[in-house]
């Protein structure tokens, strides 16, 4: 893949990892990360951008999390609908609505 592996000698990589300076040679090692390039910062410079960032990324489950509620309400208003309707003095009252209303017409 471009981009993902270069060939870098000792002497450009510094130091080793186990913090003793490595030996300079002029062997290749394939470095298999890539590099950042120059003059780049991964996260914004100035607070402002910092905080609109910290603040998104804090609601950034908050539509799901209202959906889920949102519908868990949702279910718990049609059972108490079908409880109430389901009585039989309000199934009265309902008809006895609905027959007026027709009969007005």
């Amino acid at each position: 893949m471009p981009g993902l592996s270069r060939s870098v000698t000792t002497a450009q990589r510094g130091r080793s990892y186990s913090g003793e300076p490595s030996y300079e040679t002029d062997a290749p090692v394939t470095v298999l990360y890539p590099q950042p390039p120059e003059n780049v910062y991964p996260f914004p410079v100035d607070k402002a951008a910092r905080r609109r960032i910290s603040i998104r990324d804090r609601e950034a489950g908050m539509a799901t999390a209202e959906y889920a509620i949102a519908t868990l309400a949702a279910v718990a208003f049609a059972a108490l609908l079908v409880a109430v309707l389901g009585s039989g003095e309000v199934r009265t009252l309902l008809m006895g609505l609905i027959r007026s209303a027709l009969t007005l017409g």
